[in-house]
């Protein structure tokens, strides 16, 4: 699982109900910071103390990526291929390719796919019954 954070704010004890103050959020990923603002739209200001205007720190950078496999020392034109073992059934996935020439890594664009239900084969439960049956699926 993940770690979600949470903050609560509650300006209704305040003038006016808290003159219908927002908490506004800034995210900014590369750094890993998250700036906070209070404004009131109904005064049409900010407030600046220190509760109502602050930054804090958290891990804005996931990656859930891992690695499925490698293939190496692949001829210039021809294809690298991968088994993907152990997906489940009716599930979404992603993936990328990086690709290391000797000097430099190139990445790729991140692809999605969805996987079927399992197949169930029928026909191997009835091929010992040597009479004729009618199989209705519903």
């Amino acid at each position: 699982g993940n770690t979600v954070e949470t903050i609560a704010s509650d300006y209704q004890s305040r003038t006016n109900g808290g003159n219908g103050l927002l908490r506004i959020y800034e995210f900014d990923p590369s750094i890993n910071n998250i700036a906070a603002q209070t404004y009131s739209p109904f005064t049409n200001t900010y407030e600046t103390d220190s509760s109502s205007l602050f930054n804090f720190s958290v891990n804005l950078k996931s990656n859930p990526f891992t690695l499925i496999g490698e293939a190496n020392d692949v001829a210039s034109g021809s294809n690298a291929c991968i088994n993907w073992s152990s997906l489940e059934a009716n599930a979404e996935y992603e993936w990328y390719a990086e690709v290391f020439d000797g000097q430099s890594t190139t990445t790729g664009p991140t692809w999605s796919f969805t996987t079927n239900e399992p197949i169930i084969s029928i026909r191997n439960a009835f091929n010992a019954i040597q009479e004729t049956h009618i199989l209705s699926i519903r």
